[in-house]
């Protein structure tokens, strides 16, 4: 930061500091990481540079205020960028600021004010011929209609931004697409329809060497093997959950740990489903490792919800047998206790 700020160079000192926050987020010094942030903000706004204020606003004040939980604050400071774009009569980066409150809107499941906020960018990008802008808006309003109910919708937007992306030779975020349309057909009761979308999309990433595009196409195919309304195919969907692991660990850890989590957690429904509960308790265990070490709360609550499952139906197998062994009551109470703490910890996440 200190070498870019002697050389006059206010993108790579901006690249510096978003780094230095993210160092710092990851380590959990959420007020060092905010005090960095200001302090880069009130250098460039003594400089005089409205386009590099509004980018502190948008690329780093806006992560940090998410990643301590207030989204009223992120709000806050990508509007105040916003209003600073909009001084600069630069379309696109208003446009990208009005995507960044959508999304905003949407975690704080203000849909109605995210839909319009979202159908504003997606207008000005459709304006500017900017194709990456308007399919990436696109996808986030087929999420937004998702949760207004309106799943017809969502699959015309989810077509949409996957013609598109790749228009605009984005394959990664393509194959994402067609991930969404393949949900979006599962909602609507297309099973026939959303099996191939995701095969597609499986294919396409295989093509390209996405292993975890792959790992997740093959985890919605999990997700539709058990869902089927003719009737779950649970060894399908064990194999499917199992092939999903190994292309995940032969990718390597770092950005594929928490999907490698969910790919665990899979196989331990299904299992749990087959009554191999001697099968499930490691992967579920395993899961919940990781999700710890990600730090991905929402996984972290719903594995600890399977352990205690799990838990549950292991007493109903044993507590029989228990009368009359001693060590197995006592390995009974412990997985009493262990339920009970797994649960309580589940209704605090």
């Amino acid at each position: 930061e200190a070498l870019f700020r002697s050389l006059g160079c206010a993108a790579g000192e901006r690249l510096a500091v978003s780094g230095a926050v993210s160092a710092h987020l990851l380590r959990g010094e959420g007020a060092f990481a905010l005090s960095i942030a200001r302090q880069a903000l009130e250098r460039f706004r003594a400089s005089g540079s409205k386009r590099d204020e509004a980018s502190m606003f948008a690329d780093v004040l806006v992560q940090v205020h998410l990643e301590q939980d207030n989204a009223a604050e992120a709000v806050a400071a990508a509007e105040e960028a916003l209003a600073l774009c909009r001084g600069l009569g630069d379309r696109r980066l208003e446009a990208r600021m009005l995507d960044i409150i959508a999304g905003l809107h949407m975690m704080r499941e203000q849909h109605d004010e995210g839909l319009r906020v979202g159908g504003d960018a997606l207008g000005i990008f459709v304006d500017i011929g900017d194709l990456r802008g308007e399919a990436a808006v696109c996808y986030k309003l087929c999420g937004l209609q998702h949760m207004q109910g309106d799943h017809r919708e969502a699959l015309r937007l989810a077509g949409r931004s996957r013609e598109l992306f790749a228009r605009a030779g984005c394959r990664a975020s393509e194959i994402s697409a067609m991930f969404a349309e393949s949900f979006a057909q599962q909602l609507l009761g297309d099973f026939i329809g959303a099996r191939g979308s995701a095969d597609q999309a499986i294919a396409k990433a295989q093509a390209v060497g996405d292993s975890r595009s792959e790992a997740s196409g093959l985890l919605c195919t999990v997700n539709l093997h058990m869902a089927d309304p003719k009737g779950a195919d649970l060894e399908a969907a064990y194999e499917t959950a199992k092939r999903a692991e190994s292309v995940l660990r032969q990718a390597g850890v770092g950005l594929t740990e928490s999907l490698l989590a969910y790919a665990l957690q899979l196989q331990a429904v299904v299992c749990l489903h087959l009554q191999q509960l001697d099968m499930a308790a490691p992967l579920a265990h395993e899961a919940h490792v990781l999700y710890q070490r990600v730090s991905d709360k929402v996984g972290e609550a719903e594995i600890l919800r399977l352990l205690v499952c799990l838990d549950l139906e292991l007493l109903y197998r044993d507590g029989p047998d228990a009368r009359e062994d001693p060590k197995l009551r006592q390995a009974i109470g412990r997985r009493q206790a262990g339920a009970l703490r797994n649960a309580e910890r589940c209704v605090s996440i």
